[in-house]
């Protein structure tokens, strides 16, 4: 089965994890900018690693402007679909969810009423006092279903669907080219990180060190 949404908007090719320790890990890593005489603004790009700046970049790579999107957004729910059932309840009730107070007892009270049964009727857990979180995406016909079709016949026709490796959308801040490691990062290093394997500390010093040993070789 497809992994639909890494396919849609995600990275295909790295999972993401949060680093263990930002501090620490600042401290191993910002001696590379000091050895490569740039700022956390530039890029540098070698045999050994590339290390980007974080900032809006557009698809490169042409998933963004495929056809797929025209037909995702005219896509519809099944008219017997539970997406059906909620929008009718949002319609009528939704504005109570932000209204505070005895309104929002009265809208959790209709959750309760109107679709704590239709979830026990399809068989979808009602336990705890959360039952109904995630409601809003909940779906009972074949619209995940239709969507992997249309990827696969995708695949099928042109080889690949998604962003490509590479593109600018996904790309890494930091890429370790030897066991393809990478972290990602918000507007600087290493604000809010993300790394595609959780290393120990002792590892990722060891890569920093190998890049700063490459750089100074070079010169």
């Amino acid at each position: 089965m497809l992994d639909i949404a890494r396919i849609e908007e995600g990275d295909q090719y790295y999972e993401r994890h949060p680093i263990p320790d930002r501090k620490r890990w600042e401290q191993i890593f910002l001696p590379l900018y000091h050895v490569l005489d740039i700022s956390v603004y530039d890029e540098f790009r070698c045999g050994l690693f590339e290390l980007l700046p974080d900032y809006d970049q557009e698809c490169d790579c042409g998933w963004d402007y495929h056809p797929f999107w025209k037909w995702r957004d005219q896509l519809q729910h099944r008219e017997d679909c539970f997406q059906q059932v909620w929008k009718r309840f949002e319609d009528q009730y939704g504005r109570l969810a932000y209204m505070g107070g005895s309104f929002r007892k009265q809208y959790e009270q209709k959750l309760e009423e109107i679709i704590k049964p239709v979830y026990q009727q399809l068989g979808w857990p009602t336990e705890g006092d959360d039952w109904w979180h995630g409601v809003a995406i909940k779906c009972s016909c074949d619209y995940h279903r239709r969507i992997e079709e249309k990827l696969l016949e995708i695949i099928r026709q042109e080889g690949h669907a998604g962003h490509r490796r590479g593109c600018a959308v996904i790309r890494p801040n930091f890429l370790y080219k030897p066991t393809d490691w990478a972290l990602w990062w918000y507007k600087y290093p290493l604000r809010s990180a993300k790394c595609s394997e959780v290393i120990s500390d002792e590892q990722f010093a060891s890569i920093i060190e190998h890049c700063i040993q490459f750089v100074r070789n070079q010169r």
